[in-house]
């Protein structure tokens, strides 16, 4: 195992059998360590916009985390495996099951990808525009994209 920390916790997981403390320096130690790693573990008590999940999926690593506040919005069971926070056995098993099936792990990984770009820039820009349209009661046609196989925004709901 590969445990991601900020400094000053290494002492915390210091002794661990087969493990090796990376402390982060930076969003490129982030990325790298995502990138690296076949799986990420994220076991959360609450979380807001949590940039550790999204960077896991926009590198295409399959995440196992908990359901904390926060983070449904975010987490998509096609692409990550979700547990009731404070079950300490379930993503273990499920850590260890995904270790043997690489299959799973190969759609977990491209699904994990395709969801990361629902939170990129651009189509929250997107969606932030269409908002501020409808408010200002001008047109929307602009954000909908019928041919498009992606979520599409509040449009959908207006029937635009």
């Amino acid at each position: 195992f590969r445990v991601l920390v900020t400094a000053g916790q290494e002492a915390t997981f210091a002794g661990l059998p087969a493990t090796e403390v990376v402390v982060r320096r930076g969003e490129m130690t982030l990325r790298n360590e995502c990138r690296r790693a076949w799986a990420v573990l994220l076991p959360q008590q609450q979380a807001t916009a949590i940039q550790e999940l999204l960077v896991a999926f926009a590198c295409g690593t399959p995440v196992v985390t908990t359901d904390a506040p926060g983070l449904s919005d975010y987490v998509d069971p096609s692409c990550a495996l979700v547990f009731a926070t404070g079950d300490i056995d379930g993503p273990a098993q499920a850590l260890r099951a995904l270790a043997a099936d690489a299959k799973r792990l190969v759609r977990l990984a491209a699904a994990a990808r395709q969801h990361a770009e629902r939170f990129c820039l651009e189509q929250i820009a997107e969606r932030l525009g269409y908002v501020q349209r409808r408010i200002l009661g001008t047109s929307c046609r602009q954000f909908f994209h019928q041919q498009q196989h992606r979520p599409r925004n509040i449009c959908l709901l207006t029937e635009e």
